[in-house]
């Protein structure tokens, strides 16, 4: 199902020692964000009547794209399995690989503690993963504790405000995760690169939010306004003492539509699928107001939506390490082991495998930055 107008990104091509490094996979599932079962599959009938409603309706063209792009998804029933840890063990067969249950109760000291390699890192279905991951590194009191920030890429602030019932416990969900580490004094910084406008607030002394529309200029991403918003930022964590830098990446960061990685929170299949299945769906195609009703049904437009490329991710780790003096990843005490950063956000189904693919290729550059001395 490849698809020859799709250009691929420019992808990491340094060699990491995965032989030095582990990787823990939490095979988990939030829930409050999932989309429906995936185990219902519409008819094809289905799909021609909403494909012919709207493949005509240029204010639909995104929708009609995607149905054509995700037609053999849409129509087959999907796993309730989370494939990006297998792949992981084909495409990177050196690194020690871990697949666990992310609970909440999960003791993630023992976890980490049983860990030998030097370098670790994570990935997740849920951001919510980087705040336990976080607590557990604090619980564990035998990493260095001077300054640190995180550094995030992501769709979404993740600052949200913290308020949740009282009966599940002060955890991290998905939407306050960032929020969460710094009340918790996990970390001395947050910055969010890359997010909608929706979620652009005025920095604070704490976080900074760099909506990816401030990186972008005539519908292209812009490395130069890029470098320049991280040295701001690099630059106000130096003077507050900051030296070490945990990498975060949700991977609704990326450029989804226009590299067609669909396997994320959100994704265009799982909100297609959602609406071939309404029950209502004849009377919905019938209505005039058929094109604003549809707009909540827009994923990732390709002409709207600005994520960041996948290269930029080590140059900014790159950027922090030679400018700013900055160590990759919070450190062990009195010895060489790192908590490297994280990959968060893998949802399938995933065209291709084309958003597993890239996570191995980011994880990859994130542990080159993090093996140089």
């Amino acid at each position: 199902m490849r698809n020859p107008s799709v250009r691929p990104e420019i992808r990491e091509r340094r060699m990491p020692n995965w032989s030095s490094a582990s990787i823990v996979h939490f095979e988990s599932t939030d829930d409050r964000h999932s989309a429906f079962n995936r185990a219902h599959v519409p008819t094809v009938e289905r799909w021609q009547l909403l494909y012919e409603a709207v493949q005509s309706n240029p204010a639909l063209r995104t929708i009609a794209a995607q149905l054509r792009q995700y037609k053999e998804l849409l129509l087959t029933t999907q796993p309730q399995t989370d494939p990006l840890s297998e792949h992981l063990q084909t495409a990177l067969p050196n690194a020690d690989i871990k697949a666990l249950p992310l609970l909440l109760h999960t003791d993630l000291e023992d976890v980490i503690q049983q860990l030998e390699r030097p370098y670790v890192l994570t990935t997740s279905s849920t951001h919510r993963s980087t705040g336990q991951v976080l607590e557990a590194v604090h619980r564990l009191g035998d990493f260095e504790t001077g300054p640190r920030a995180i550094l995030s890429f992501d769709h979404h602030s993740d600052l949200e405000t913290i308020d949740q019932p009282a009966e599940s416990g002060d955890l991290p969900s998905k939407s306050n995760v960032m929020a969460y580490v710094l009340k918790k004094k996990l970390v001395d910084a947050v910055a969010v690169f890359g997010t909608s406008e929706f979620y652009a607030m005025p920095p604070g002394l704490k976080h900074t939010v760099i909506p990816s529309s401030a990186l972008y200029a005539d519908g292209l991403p812009q490395r130069r306004q890029f470098i320049e918003a991280l040295r701001v930022t690099f630059d106000r964590w130096q003077k507050q003492g900051i030296r070490q830098l945990y990498t975060s990446v949700d991977l609704d960061s990326l450029r989804l539509p226009s590299q067609l990685y669909s396997g994320t929170d959100y994704n265009p299949i799982d909100r297609l699928r959602t609406l071939l299945l309404a029950p209502d769906l004849e009377q919905m195609i019938g209505d005039p107001q058929l094109t604003s009703f549809l707009s909540h049904y827009r994923s990732y437009d390709a002409d709207t939506y600005q994520g960041i490329p996948a290269a930029w991710i080590p140059l900014a780790m790159q950027t922090a390490r030679t400018e700013f003096g900055m160590t990759i990843g919070i450190k062990k005490h009195r010895s060489e082991q790192r908590i490297v950063g994280d990959v968060v956000e893998y949802v399938g189904p995933d065209l291709d495998g084309r958003t597993a693919k890239i996570s191995a290729a980011i994880l990859s550059s994130m542990l080159a930055e993090a093996q140089i001395v």
